[in-house]
């Protein structure tokens, strides 16, 4: 079952490191061998993906790697517009696919971003 309301507020063109810690029943969930996938979309478009090696990687947490760990770069919201945006990740492990994590993430205008 995926962790529902994990919000988060970032600014445009900045580099930001998100974690999203998953567990099982309570406890650490490891995640050793799993395939990561996040995205970021306004509406039905997608505007960001980051997966396994690119942008998205595993760490350890709580337990073994328990934590899907999400890089966002500069470049990657310099240009967008300042708003509330839709975000899930999603993990496969074993051939098993599971939403781990859905939210809104919050862009806030930057002054200083160029």
């Amino acid at each position: 079952m995926a962790s529902e309301k994990q919000n988060f507020t970032f600014y445009q063109g900045e580099d930001e490191q998100i974690d999203f810690y998953i567990t099982d029943d309570g406890s650490p969930k490891n995640l050793t061998g799993a395939t990561l996938e996040w995205g970021m979309w306004s509406d039905v478009t997608r505007l960001l993906t980051k997966v396994t090696g690119n942008g998205a990687a595993l760490a350890s947490g709580d337990g073994t790697n328990d934590v899907v760990r999400v890089t966002i770069v500069k470049a990657d919201t310099i240009a967008m517009p300042a708003g509330v945006y839709y975000h899930e990740c999603r993990v496969v492990l074993n051939g098993n696919e599971q939403v781990v994590s859905v939210g809104k993430a919050l862009l806030r205008e930057s002054k200083t971003k160029d």
